[in-house]
């Protein structure tokens, strides 16, 4: 859980306080050290559109798909190994297509290329899974099948040890296909810091098990719980209890990762817990599990 800082604000930057430690030198003297992250205001704003109430069985919904007029979520740990179908109006299930054979440790993230859905096996909030599995069923099968066929991708980070652990950055929820369909980007939720990790995957199913590519770092104020790509720009979505923020980052794909500058786009609402984000012919769809304060819904949203 994010605590919530002030924010100082210098033209169209915003400069938060990310961590402030005091320390009693002497007994008149007190020594604060205050580490500061920037991230660019954007002059876009959302305007909400409406609240799409979702069937009891999506109350952990964490990744959401779009494909002909149908969305396409997954519940996150304890849920059954399923991607479900679902109205865009109704919120009601339309179909279920299981993954036999495999367990939901933890699905925290869906994405697409064209020719395939990812579900990503990837969530690890006290590091105590050994690896990661992202699974892929073939667009064909899809709704045609409710037990298609997919592939798995098995995966580790560098680095990384499990063992139980409250404070770390081995968490993710968020990947998205890269341009060339042959590779998966990967980012950390940053449980530990505000530096989020990018890794890189290569697209190659099988029982081995590959460790993904460090490809940099990008620094940002809360966790991030979702990604999707919209044109040449990559958004990723970071909530606290306190706020919602969506961050986009232009032409990402041409832009080194050591250059990108997130711009920051708020989110009206509080009381979420937002895991799952898609957009698509200029709406924003926002997935939100069940909380004490909300129900499991989906939020539309228009740029403005």
């Amino acid at each position: 859980m994010d605590t919530p800082t002030s924010v100082i604000k210098i033209g169209r930057f915003s400069i938060s306080p990310y961590l402030i430690a005091y320390r009693m030198r002497a007994k008149h003297s007190i020594l604060i050290s205050i580490i500061f992250f920037v991230v660019q205001l954007s002059g876009q704003s959302l305007q909400w559109q409406e609240k799409i109430m979702l069937h009891s069985e999506l109350d952990e919904i964490s990744g959401l798909v779009v494909l002909d007029s149908v969305g396409y979520t997954i519940n996150d740990s304890g849920g059954k190994a399923c991607l479900y179908g679902f109205s865009l109006t109704s919120g009601q299930i339309i179909s279920r297509h299981f993954l036999d054979g495999i367990k939901n440790y933890d699905f925290e993230a869906l994405t697409q290329s064209s020719k395939h859905l990812f579900i990503g096996d990837i969530g690890n909030n006290f590091a105590q899974r050994k690896a990661f599995q992202i699974h892929a069923i073939s667009k064909k099968h899809i709704p045609l099948h409710t037990h298609p066929p997919f592939e798995t991708l098995n995966f580790t980070l560098p680095n990384y040890n499990s063992g139980w652990k409250r404070k770390h950055d081995f968490d993710m929820e968020s990947v998205i296909v890269n341009d060339a369909e042959d590779s998966l980007i990967v980012f950390s939720k940053n449980r530990a810091t505000h530096f989020v990790q990018v890794y890189g995957l290569k697209i190659a199913f099988g029982d081995s098990v590959q460790t993904a590519k460090l490809l940099g770092q990008i620094q940002l104020h809360g966790m991030v719980t979702a990604a999707t790509v919209f044109g040449k720009d990559l958004f990723l979505l970071s909530y606290s209890l306190w706020n919602t923020t969506l961050y986009k980052i232009p032409n990402y794909k041409t832009t080194p990762i050591t250059a990108w500058l997130p711009i920051g786009i708020k989110v009206k609402g509080k009381g979420y817990q937002r895991e799952a984000i898609w957009i698509q012919n200029g709406t924003l769809y926002i997935g939100s599990e069940r909380t004490r304060a909300q129900e499991q819904c989906v939020d539309k949203f228009v740029f403005k």
